[in-house]
């Protein structure tokens, strides 16, 4: 889920038709949501098991590629965490 930072749909909508992105996004009036998760840096990756509870965390350095997200997915997968 995207969060956004004092950003509300009528900001987001019209870059997201630009870019034809399809992800989903949870427009925010104020820092509340963002802040509970992103007090500083941006952009984070969290990847979360069934229960929410957040198994896999990357900040703005070190992010992970496309095959480092499959495998922390995948090696996650192996110990029923999405179940």
């Amino acid at each position: 889920m995207l969060i956004a930072s004092k950003n509300t749909v009528e900001d987001i909508e019209p870059f997201w038709k630009f870019a034809e992105f399809t992800m989903p996004y949870s427009p925010q009036p104020d820092r509340k949501v963002y802040s509970r998760f992103a007090p500083s840096r941006i952009p984070r990756i969290y990847i979360s098991d069934a229960s929410t509870t957040i198994r896999v965390a990357y900040a703005d350095t070190g992010m992970p590629t496309a095959e480092t997200l499959a495998e922390d997915i995948s090696r996650l997968n192996e110990f029923n965490y999405f179940t």
